[in-house]
This record gives structure tokens, sequence and C-alpha cells, in this order.
């Protein structure tokens, strides 16, 4: 049994305060009362209003530097403070870079597909200038041993 209860985390007591001291609100009869709260509820507001601003800006600078929505390379940062650098001409040039590099494969894949192209158009020129030669050849060959044969009989 002491075993068990080892490895039982113990307990700890919770404190009073933490129980009794919650926050409250105090009743729109007190707020409208007392100045200072109403003051101080206001100034609450507005640094939520003035958080939610910058939220928006921090998204919106997010949004206008982040181009990942075209491009691959995300330009997401960690914190606001780079996202109001706004470091996007740096991804904007890798980004043109990584498609500038894309459009160089695919040039060149298109000019392999020419080059193979052309040299399998030339490899059936040849084939069939081959044919035709062997065939006329052929045909001059069968012509002449026939005359042969026809003049000495």
């Amino acid at each position: 049994m002491p075993l068990l209860c080892c490895c039982v985390a113990p307990q700890l007591p919770v404190p009073v305060e933490a129980v009794t001291k919650t926050a409250r609100k105090p009743p729109p009869s007190e707020g409208r009362d007392d100045p200072d709260w109403s003051f101080k509820s206001r100034r609450t507001s507005l640094r939520k209003l003035s958080n939610v601003r910058n939220l928006n800006n921090f998204r919106i600078l997010r949004y206008a530097c982040d181009l990942s929505n075209v491009f691959p390379f995300s330009t997401v940062p960690n914190s606001a403070r780079f996202a109001y650098y706004c470091y996007w001409p740096l991804m904007l040039l890798l980004n043109l870079l990584y498609y500038s590099f894309l459009f160089l494969i695919l040039l060149l894949l298109l000019l392999l597909g020419a080059v193979v192209v052309v040299v399998v158009v030339v490899v059936v020129v040849v084939v069939v200038v081959v044919v035709v030669v062997v065939v006329v050849v052929a045909v001059v060959v069968v012509v002449v041993v026939v005359v042969v044969v026809v003049v000495v009989l």
C-alpha cells in the first residue's frame, strides 16, 4: 500500500483566496455611478479594439506579404514585428527564381522534345531514302537481268 501511495500525486490544498477572490463585474448601476470604473472599462474596450485592429492589420499585412497562395514559398512570419518589416521582396525574388528555374526546365524539356522530334524525322527520312534506293537498285538489277536474258536468248 505505501508503494501505491508513492505513485499517486499528492493533492494540494486549494487556497481559499482562489475560491473567494473571483473577478466580478460591478452591476450596471455601479458602473454608471463610478466614473473611474467607466473610464477603466472604456480604456479596456479601447485596448481590446486596438488589439483587434492591430490583429486585422497584421492579417492584412500577412496576406499582403504572404504570397503562398500563389507561390510555393511560405512568407508567413512567426512574429508581427517581422510582418511589419514585410520581407516579401526577398520571398518574391525566391519565388521568381523558383518559377524561372521551372520555366527553364520546361524550356529544356521542350527543346529536348524538339530535338527528339527532329532526330525521329531525320531517321524516318533516312530510312525512307534507304528503302527507296534499295527498291530502285532492285528494280534496276531486275531490269538489267531481264534485258541480258532476253538479249542472250
